[in-house]
């Protein structure tokens, strides 16, 4: 009888370990050049939906030409991600990574950085709407896009 019942407890402990945990990750891709200093997602419309979750920015920056009067070096780029609250409330700054773009013509820069979990401030429907915005301190001359994710893992 003992080992029935040591053998029925241990088949339980190995079902409930063996048992895997899911995440669910909502994927939100975006793309963007850059020929100024600033690039504004809120106003170019490029608007990403994500659950409430742990943030991840993955992405690269592509070094695509020079204007007259470049600087040696390009400046590096601030990407900040915001949480849209709304016209009547501030948005809330999630994070910020710094990204220095390559000195080559078609040389690129990979970058990622994971904020943590983020809670959305609009409504009970646990999403909230994010949005990059991307700053140089000054207008360098050198002409940029870029491309990557923005995910949300719950």
């Amino acid at each position: 009888m003992k080992k029935i019942v040591n053998s029925i407890f241990g088949l339980t402990v190995f079902a409930v370990m063996a048992v895997p945990v899911f995440a669910t990750t909502d994927i939100s891709n975006f793309s963007w050049t850059m020929d100024y200093r600033i690039v504004d997602g809120e106003k170019n419309g490029q608007i990403h939906t994500l659950h409430d979750g742990t943030i991840q920015l993955d992405g690269n920056i592509m070094t695509v030409s020079q204007d007259s009067g470049w600087t040696p070096t390009p400046t590096s780029v601030k990407i900040a991600v915001w949480e849209q609250d709304g016209a009547l409330s501030a948005d809330d700054l999630v994070g910020t990574i710094d990204v220095q773009p390559s000195s080559t013509l078609g040389g690129s820069s990979t970058f990622s950085k994971n904020f943590g979990w983020f809670t959305a401030d609009g409504g009970s429907d646990l999403n909230g709407e994010y949005y990059l915005y991307l700053e140089k301190s000054h207008d360098d001359n050198w002409n940029l896009s870029g491309s990557g994710s923005l995910k949300s893992t719950y």
